[in-house]
This record gives structure tokens, sequence and C-alpha cells, in this order.
């Protein structure tokens, strides 16, 4: 190789390598990198803390795999849509309608066992504030296809008790973002959709009544 191509392929790898590094030192310098860092502790955290809950009541995991997907596009924020989910499995932490007599002893295990196991001292009123305050939009009941209408969260309430839950369970950030507005905008969308798939189930029904009766 001559000597003049060595330079420059020398002279280009450091330029490289600086350019890197400055890129790295300008990333880690800011306050972006530190959130980052942050909400991956807290997802860690709140993670851990719902496939231990599956586990130890014995829920579908591919259901909870699912609901950490989805997650990522919650109009909550990430983070509040997987402590809201805590409360949802609390709330109701069984499958089969006939245990329902059941729900207030597992209820108590379930504390006791966030206590000993992940070290969170949470309340029983709290995870029902939390799975009450977070309201939820209109929705198809899938066997009856009847509308059940929305209810619109308690937004500055939900928001302290996220971050309520957030301290117990030494988790450094929450994303809580919800609006008013926003929820607004997205309950108007549930609507459209539920509309569409009521009109086009009834039809369905009509059509196979007309069936029956020819």
């Amino acid at each position: 190789m001559p000597k003049s191509t060595q330079t420059f392929d020398q002279r280009l790898e450091a330029a490289r390598e600086a350019a890197t590094g400055n890129i790295r030192d300008t990333r880690l310098k800011s306050n972006t990198a530190i959130n980052y860092e942050l909400k991956k502790d807290s997802q860690k955290i709140i993670t851990s803390v719902l496939y231990g809950l599956y586990d130890h009541l014995n829920m579908d995991g591919e259901n909870l795999d699912f609901a950490i997907k989805m997650s990522r596009r919650s109009e909550y924020g990430r983070i509040s849509e997987l402590i809201t989910h805590v409360a949802k499995v609390y709330a109701w932490p069984i499958d089969d309608v006939a245990d329902v007599k059941d729900i207030d002893g597992i209820q108590e295990e379930l504390l006791e066992y966030l206590a000993t196991e992940h070290k969170i001292e949470l309340t029983h009123d709290l995870l029902l504030d939390i799975k009450e305050a977070k309201g939820n939009h209109s929705f198809l009941t899938k066997d009856t296809y009847e509308i059940v209408d929305g209810v619109e969260p308690e937004y500055e309430n939900l928001g302290f008790y996220i971050e309520t839950f957030a301290e117990y369970a030494s988790m450094p950030i929450i994303d809580y973002k919800l609006t008013e507005s926003q929820w607004d905008r997205n309950e108007r969308k549930a609507i459209s959709k539920i509309n569409k798939e009521h009109e086009a189930a009834t039809k369905a029904l009509e059509q196979f009544s007309e069936l029956q009766s020819a």
C-alpha cells in the first residue's frame, strides 16, 4: 500500500474514532440519556412485578406479553399503563367467575406476595383507586354486542396514585402523560369504530334470522 494511502486511512480511522467519541460524549451528557436509563429501570421493575404476579396466579403469560407490547401505544404512558395493569390484576385476580367469593383472600395474598417478593408495601385502597381512576373507553361486548359507555379518567387523581405506586416500588421515573383532549380524541375514535362494528353485527344477525325463518 502506498505511503500516502496508508496515511489517509490512518487519518480517516482516527477521525471516525473521534467523531464516534464526540457523539457518545454528547449523548451521555444529555438529560435525555439520563431519562432513558431511568425509564429502563422503571420498566424493569414493573415488568418484573407483573411477570411475578402472573406466575403466582398461574395466569396466561401470552396475554401479559401482549399487554406489555401494546403499552408502548398507551395514551397514559408506557410505564403508567403497566402500573394500572398491576391494579387491574389485583382487582380481578381470577379467571373463573365461580370463584368470585375467593377474591378477598387472593387479594390479601397478593399484597403479602408483593411485600415479600418485591419489597413493595401497597394497600388495598391504592390499587383499587388506580383501577377506578383509570376509566375506560367505550367498547362493544363480545358476547351480546352491546355498547358499554366509556368512563372518563380522574386525570389528576390518577397521576397522584401512579406517582404513589412508583414511590413505594422505588421506581425512579414515570411517564404519565394522559390529557383530557387526548382522551376525548381517542374516545371519539372508539365510538366510531364501535358503531361500525355494531352495525355490521346487527346486519349479520338479521341475515341469520332471515335464513333461519326461510
